[in-house]
């Protein structure tokens, strides 16, 4: 999704190491000698005495007042972190998987950092899909209630003119499930069910994009 949708530099490709027996997950590192990742944890902690503590414009303003960083180039980034976050179904986005490269000398904020640790996705902590509850996840970090649904946590976000396109999107759903049939042990029930809950999705963001009340 991210090779689909994004520049390369701007998220962090993953390959599996390994046999199956004992395979890992693994990066290059995404910073420089002279860099550190600054988490929208450790930012927002600065300002848990601001009114809308945990919200998303406390977040947003939290970033943009530590960074000096423009505005809606982080309104933007976000849009595009948590949307893709909600098309892959990730449940895994707390604020300390996210945030900010920095200047290790002078300190000086850089940019958002490229986008990294989408692997609890698709699913894959449900023991099966077959109800449509099977399907909800705890949205993070901006959502607290499964019933408040993952689509709701982008809605304060004002940038969509990133968005993907239906080619953007074409046939995502074939890729993931071919992806994911190279595990030997994936029941071909389990795949129609990722390949189903996928097409909801799609089908969600673009009704998504389409409701005014995200404006």
């Amino acid at each position: 999704m991210y090779e689909r949708t994004l520049e390369r530099g701007e998220f962090v490709s993953y390959a599996i190491v390994g046999t199956y027996a004992r395979a890992v997950s693994c990066c290059q590192n995404f910073l420089h000698e002279d860099e550190e990742l600054v988490p929208c944890a450790a930012i927002m902690r600065r300002h848990r005495h601001d009114a809308g503590y945990g919200s998303y414009p406390n977040c947003l303003s939290a970033l943009v007042v530590e960074s000096g960083l423009d505005q809606e180039t982080l309104d933007r980034k976000m849009s595009e972190l948590f949307s893709l976050d909600s098309l892959m179904a990730n449940s895994d986005r707390h604020t300390g998987n996210f945030g900010l490269i920095r200047d290790c000398r002078t300190l000086a904020y850089k940019g958002f950092a490229p986008f990294f640790d989408c692997g609890c996705s698709l699913w894959c902590d449900r023991r099966s899909l077959v109800s449509p509850s099977d399907y909800d996840y705890r949205p993070r970090p901006f959502v607290g209630s499964p019933s408040e649904g993952p689509w709701r946590r982008a809605r304060p976000v004002s940038d969509y003119d990133w968005a993907p396109d239906e080619k953007a999107l074409l046939d995502w759903e074939d890729e993931a499930v071919e992806i994911l049939a190279a595990n030997p042990l994936m029941p071909r029930e389990r795949l129609d069910a990722v390949r189903a809950g996928i097409d909801s999705n799609i089908r969600n963001f673009g009704l998504h994009l389409d409701d005014d009340s995200h404006e």
